[in-house]
């Protein structure tokens, strides 16, 4: 299974990796690229990225104005202002004061702004497409279809094994890439950001991994998560861990947990019948961090 996983990841790394080497930042809202005129995104010494902000904001319908005497951009959107001062790590959303690790800059006769804060302040989702060099917002996430799902244990960023590709298009957007599962028939594996998904017979979901911190479980465990956590959110798994050494992933320790289809774990309008379901998290040891999740269906 491991050895499946390390295959793919090669696959997509020899389908991605010339876009990786680009140079320029890109910056997609819900999927739409953010065209920029002429000053381009780019990564700060705190290592955040920047951006002519103008340009994104607007895809997201929030208004931008600037504020001359105070150096400030006033951001609003319905009932949502955010308000950011050139060269402060301070800013206010509805007037409560917050902090980033970094701040605005001027360049040239351009505004810079730090993408995640300013569009977070408007409830957007942000991750960034390693391989393809991209920053992905998803603008109005509570919107989506399958984000109902957030909170059930086996849900990762809100989709479910048993959903559809519909479901995982309207969580993340178009995939980035697909490719045949060469050790299973009738399964394509989707590539959205850092999560592979993979889709039975064109339309089923059944199976999610993710080797990336920006996704999470519906109880909150994520890739760098501790062991303790782990356990504190989904108790004691079973087998004990110390019987599940994988070595043909980087020798970690396999921590699962199974379930059977009921209420209290997916949807009943889920409608995939009663099965078994897991959830599957390798960690370096029993004490150390979480290196990769998988959510699955028991078509394995």
């Amino acid at each position: 299974m491991r050895k499946r996983l390390l295959a793919l990841l090669a696959i997509f790394m020899f389908i991605l990796v010339p876009g990786a080497c680009a140079s320029d930042l890109a910056v997609t809202v819900d999927s739409q690229a953010v065209i920029f005129p002429d000053e381009k995104p780019f990564i700060d010494p705190e290592s955040r990225i920047q951006a002519p902000i103008r340009y994104i904001m607007q895809m997201m319908d929030v208004n931008v104005e600037w504020d001359d005497v105070n150096r400030s951009a006033v951001m609003t959107k319905d009932d949502t202002t955010a308000i950011f001062t050139m060269d402060s790590p301070y800013y206010t959303v509805n007037g409560q004061s917050r902090v980033m690790d970094t701040t605005p800059m001027a360049i040239g006769s351009r505004m810079f702004f730090p993408i995640r804060f300013a569009v977070e302040s408007f409830g957007a989702v942000v991750d960034f497409d390693v391989p393809n060099n991209t920053v992905r917002v998803v603008s109005s996430p509570a919107s989506n279809p399958a984000d109902n799902n957030s909170n059930y244990p086996l849900a990762i960023n809100g989709l479910l094994p048993g959903q559809t590709l519909d479901d995982a298009k309207a969580l993340f957007g178009e995939p980035d890439s697909s490719v045949e599962d060469p050790e299973a028939s009738n399964i394509v594996i989707y590539k959205f950001g850092g999560l592979f998904v993979d889709v039975f017979n064109g339309s089923q979901v059944v199976a999610i991994r993710t080797e990336s911190a920006a996704y999470s479980t519906g109880l909150g465990i994520k890739v760098g998560s501790t062991v303790p956590e782990l356990w504190a959110a989904y108790g004691n798994p079973y087998p004990e861990p110390s019987s599940l050494l994988d070595p043909a992933y980087h020798n970690t320790y396999k921590h699962h947990y199974g379930y059977v289809n009921n209420t209290d774990t997916l949807p009943t309008e889920l409608n995939v019948g009663t099965g078994y379901y897991h959830i599957n998290f390798w960690c370096h040891g029993t004490q150390n961090n979480v290196q990769m999740i998988e959510s699955s269906y028991g078509y394995r």
